[in-house]
């Protein structure tokens, strides 16, 4: 997984899709990948939302400006107004986020990401559940994982209830949230 640290990005993602599939270890004496291992999952950290309102001021040109104030405030968020679609930062996944998923799963593998938003610290009182799963399954991830950082806010323990029904609903065969 790469976290809020790391530069999340698409050209980032397919270099660590390769990683595990680098036959230039072995085990045994015998050449291997870490797929052939079982780790056969590429998962992102929070970061690949398109927001300015961010804890890192990885500020997007392209969007108005939001101050920290305003996000914790509820007034910007990394969801398309009106229909509540997820935005992608377009600079760091140019082709959008199907188009990695699908490269993953060409090369055979499973390709999951964070819903945590505390990057873009999105307070938006308006959730989009509904939203963020339809989203998510059409991306064909195989998994989202959203964490209760503690304290778990109550808003934060009603949305995994939805993403977990709705995903379940969705035919996901695995969610970790």
């Amino acid at each position: 997984t790469f976290s809020g640290g790391d530069i999340i990005s698409d050209a980032a993602m397919r270099t660590a899709m390769h990683a595990v599939l680098d036959k230039s270890r072995s085990v045994q004496g015998v050449s291997t990948t870490l797929a052939s291992l079982g780790y056969n999952y590429i998962s992102m950290d929070d970061g690949w939302q398109q927001c300015n309102c961010s804890t890192t001021q990885d500020i997007d040109p392209t969007l108005q400006p939001c101050s920290i104030g305003d996000c914790r405030g509820g007034r910007c968020s990394w969801h398309e107004k009106p229909s509540g679609t997820p935005m992608v930062n377009k600079h760091r996944f140019p082709s959008g986020m199907k188009s990695l998923v699908d490269y993953g799963h060409s090369l055979g593998l499973k390709v999951g990401s964070y819903l945590n938003n505390c990057i873009c610290m999105d307070k938006d009182p308006d959730p989009k559940y509904e939203q963020d799963v339809a989203w998510f399954t059409a991306a064909g991830f195989d998994e989202v994982v959203q964490l209760a950082v503690p304290p778990v806010p109550s808003l934060q323990i009603h949305h995994r209830a939805w993403l977990t029904r709705l995903t379940a609903r969705a035919g996901k065969d695995r969610q970790l949230w």
